[in-house]
């Protein structure tokens, strides 16, 4: 929660930069609307039109980064409710969760953190979402055998 608190501090625009953008937002866009009326009538615009559009895109990617939503675990968790407990697995009582994902055949997550996210690993067996769990449990893997040496052929 922090880390998100710092990256949205970082990206975010004062209020009256914002308002500068738009303006240049539009500016350009009235150029580039000048420019290809030149265009139609056979005038030579060289490099302008193209350096414009260059500009107005970069101007329209600051102003998407400062779009952000700004999001809450709680305000996270309540939008998830009405989906059920399994959607809104990292809300709630941890006790409840567990045995959510045991009912569903997950036998252990690993979370490691894996450059700039997380990496989530584990195993389940999902027969039992579809049909009724056995009472042996889920599946144990193979035990894995030694290779057999053969003698050499004479």
């Amino acid at each position: 929660m922090e880390q998100a608190e710092v990256h949205r501090a970082k990206q975010a625009i004062p209020k009256d930069e914002r308002v500068q953008l738009e303006r240049e937002k539009v500016r350009l866009e009235k150029a580039i609307d000048r420019l290809m009326d030149q265009i139609e009538i056979g005038q030579s615009v060289k490099d302008r039109l193209k350096l414009r559009e260059e500009e107005l895109a970069q101007v329209k990617d600051r102003i998407a980064q400062a779009d952000v939503p700004t999001l809450s675990r709680d305000l996270l968790a309540d939008s998830l409710k009405p989906l059920g407990p399994l959607c809104a697995l990292g809300v709630g009582d941890p006790v409840a969760i567990r045995q959510i994902l045991r009912k569903i055949g997950v036998t252990a997550i690993t979370v490691t953190p894996d450059g700039n996210g997380w990496k989530f690993e584990g195993q389940a067996d999902f027969k039992g979402a579809v049909h009724p769990r056995t009472p042996e449990g889920p599946p144990i893997p193979p035990k894995r055998v030694a290779p057999v040496k053969r003698a050499a052929p004479v």
